[in-house]
């Protein structure tokens, strides 16, 4: 299985750090070598969680222990060192990207167990992006469970599979099309596969869902529809 280099997922990494790892990384490198990105970052939460109203902004920084300049470092650049390790979701993606660029994944669970999550009748947005992720769980909870593994019925696997599938693009869904419809629109005009996405995704309604997210497969286009992206 071919290896995702350590600094492409360490570089995903630093831009992905959520605010709780920002402020409980002490050893990994905040600076302000960007001011005016900091700054816009602190008026855009100040504006979520206060409305703007800086004093209760700073009345709401105190209630967990933090005044404004712990929150600039906290928004800051962010220089992940290579002695401190990730975050344990890295690692996953890191599994997950490497199995995505092995042509031979599926090859050792057989086709069906490969495939056996997938509906091409109900295909879900974006999902051939996802499913490596998916391969890399059934894989993780075979060496888990061991024989305990083939309790469960293929079928019984494969709706499970589903299942989590279908978790994956609501969480991924919204981001994945934002990035493919930038794509699409510095695509040729001719690329018949990009102009069905666009309009399977502008006629498609969203159902929303109390999360916020859109839970309609139908509000993104398939991944199938997405391999005419410009590489």
């Amino acid at each position: 299985m071919p290896e995702v280099a350590d600094r492409a997922v360490r570089a995903v990494a630093q831009r992905a750090a959520t605010l709780a790892e920002r402020l409980g990384q002490a050893s990994a490198r905040l600076t302000h070598d960007d001011p005016a990105l900091v700054q816009q970052r602190l008026e855009q939460w100040c504006q979520v969680v206060a409305k703007g109203d800086w004093e209760t902004f700073r009345k709401r920084l105190a209630w967990d222990g933090l005044d404004l300049e712990a929150a600039r470092r906290a928004l800051g650049p962010l220089r992940w060192p290579d002695e401190v390790p990730l975050p344990a979701w890295a690692a996953v993606l890191q599994a997950a990207l490497g199995r995505a660029t092995d042509s031979e994944d599926g090859a050792a669970d057989g086709l069906a167990a490969g495939d056996r999550f997938l509906d091409a009748a109900e295909p879900l947005p974006f999902e051939e992006l996802l499913a490596p992720f998916v391969r890399l769980a059934r894989r993780r909870l075979a060496a888990s469970a061991g024989a305990a593994y083939d309790r469960l019925a293929a079928a019984a696997h494969a709706t499970l599979e589903r299942a989590l599938l279908t978790v994956l693009t609501g969480y991924a869904a919204r981001a994945l099309y934002l990035e493919f419809s930038s794509s699409a629109r510095s695509s040729s005009p001719a690329c018949s596969r990009c102009s069905r996405a666009r309009r399977t995704a502008m006629s498609a309604p969203c159902t929303g869902s109390s999360s916020g997210r859109c839970s309609k497969a139908g509000s993104s286009p398939s991944s199938r529809s997405t391999r005419c992206w410009p590489g």
